[in-house]
């Protein structure tokens, strides 16, 4: 979904969605004091952000306050777990 000016709007935090009254709009559960994470930020900068913050997304923004894309949890961790982690034993034998 495009927000009409393109702009970034905020950070919606699953637990409040999930407490809101079905009839009542997103836009009123938008955190909009989160700031966003620019294209460049390093990995310990992006792991703190949702460490900090407890989201399963981050939101990531252009110099013009664009939304460009986000990191999620899943792009985190299979960033720190390195590129064979699915291959290697759950340490379960069968």
């Amino acid at each position: 979904m495009q927000t009409p000016t393109g702009k970034f709007l905020g950070v919606v935090h699953w637990q409040r969605l999930l407490r809101e009254p079905p009839s009542d709009l997103v836009s009123r559960a938008i955190d909009r004091d989160l700031e966003p994470l620019p294209p460049d930020s390093p990995l310990p900068i992006v792991t703190r952000y949702f460490a900090a913050y407890n989201l399963v997304a981050v939101p990531i923004v252009d110099d013009g306050n664009h939304l460009v894309g986000a990191v999620t949890v899943d792009d985190l961790l299979d960033h720190i777990l390195g590129d064979n982690w699915r291959d290697q034993s759950s340490g379960s034998e069968s």
